[in-house]
Parts: C-alpha cells; structure tokens; sequence
C-alpha cells in the first residue's frame, strides 16, 4: 500500500499502537509493518520506494474468511483508517498459502 509522505509517520505509530493489537485480538500470531525505501523486487512482484508491506502471521488452521468477516463487524473504524484517516492507495491484500 502506498501512503502520503506527509501521513507515513502517524500511520507507522498507529500501526505499532492500535493495528498490531487489533490484530493479535482476533488470533493473528504476529503482525509486522515493512517501509520500502528503494526499489525491489520479490520473486515476480517489483515494489516500488516509499510503500508499506503489512504482513499478518497465522495458524495453518486460522478461518481467514471468519477473521475478515468479524474484524470488518467489530472493527470497522480501524479497517477504514487505512484509506480515510492516513490516504492510503494501491492496497493489495495476498494471502500465503505455504512458505517455502
């Protein structure tokens, strides 16, 4: 996801503070912010500067479908900020199946 310049250090703290407990709340076992500063390339994906990587880490047997259907019921407001409150644009959700 790409975030305004003006806004990427209130998102880092809100991340860290609020979006990583979220997270944890509703069984994800990890949560971590990446800020891209040049540009790289993972496997086929190109990530161009000054982009953030959301990773949440779960359980091979985590209901991803249950966990966006109740976050979206209970913590709609936090699930929003990303685009209302910080600007945030070009947001892609991948879901990992296996690491290899």
């Amino acid at each position: 996801m790409s975030i305004p310049k003006d806004k990427q250090k209130d998102f880092i703290d809100y991340a860290k503070k609020v979006l990583g407990p979220t997270w944890k709340k509703y069984g994800c076992k990890k949560h971590e912010l990446y800020q891209v500063f040049e540009k790289i390339v993972i496997g086929k994906q190109t990530i161009e500067q000054d982009k953030f990587i959301e990773r949440l880490y779960v359980e091979d047997s985590f209901d991803i479908s249950n966990f966006y259907k109740v976050t979206k019921e209970n913590e709609l407001e936090k699930t929003k900020s990303y685009e209302h409150q910080f600007g945030a644009y070009l947001i892609e959700l991948r879901v990992l199946i296996e690491a290899v």
